[in-house]
């Protein structure tokens, strides 16, 4: 029925867009002798990284379809189509960029599009070193500090040098460090004692 009331509506659209653990928060204990070290890493574990990167890109499809079908649905769907971000190109980081801070400015931290997202996946695996400095270094700040209610993050870019690290774990401890509870980060072994450091 079109009249039924909008937490009817938002409950169908969590179900229809449902990825099992996407935010899941629970870390399995290493030192569980039950535990093989293999299963230790990001989405839970039962499940690799991949097949729930591949869902959550399925989700993200369907979410905008919702929110342009009329303006009731847009109001309704719109808070979970900002509940978890995925950004796989590097085209993206400015506009979502942009559409973040608007709305920060806008509606203030607490009651922006950015407060209704607790998860984050930026895999941008195949950056020339232009695309790099330009999209990571200038957005990823501005991008980090336009959501405070952030709990999980995941980050995975190439062409790491051990500079570009330590700006990255500066810009994390700066921004979402007080919220975050999970992070996966594709970095070097060889820094991790200087990161650890900047997000204690």
């Amino acid at each position: 029925s079109p009249n039924l009331p909008p937490e009817i509506w938002y409950s169908c659209f969590e179900w229809a867009t449902h990825v099992p653990g996407e935010f899941d928060l629970s870390i399995p204990d290493p030192f569980d002798p039950s535990f093989s070290s293999y299963m230790y890493h990001f989405p839970s574990e039962n499940e690799d990284i991949p097949t729930q990167q591949d869902a959550l890109r399925k989700s993200l499809r369907i979410k905008r379809s919702l929110v342009l079908v009329c303006k009731a649905w847009h109001g309704i769907a719109t808070p979970l189509l900002y509940s978890s971000l995925f950004v796989d190109r590097t085209k993206k980081l400015p506009s979502l960029c942009h559409t973040l801070l608007k709305s920060k400015e806008q509606y203030g931290a607490d009651h922006s599009l950015g407060a209704c997202t607790r998860r984050i996946d930026i895999l941008l695996p195949h950056l020339d070193t232009t695309g790099y400095n330009e999209s990571i270094a200038k957005f990823l700040a501005p991008l980090l500090s336009c959501l405070p209610r952030l709990q999980s993050l995941y980050i995975e870019v190439s062409l790491y040098t051990r500079h570009m690290d330590y700006y990255i774990a500066d810009i994390i401890a700066d921004t979402c460090s007080g919220t975050l509870r999970r992070i996966y980060w594709g970095v070097s072994a060889s820094v991790y004692p200087r990161e650890i450091g900047a997000l204690d």
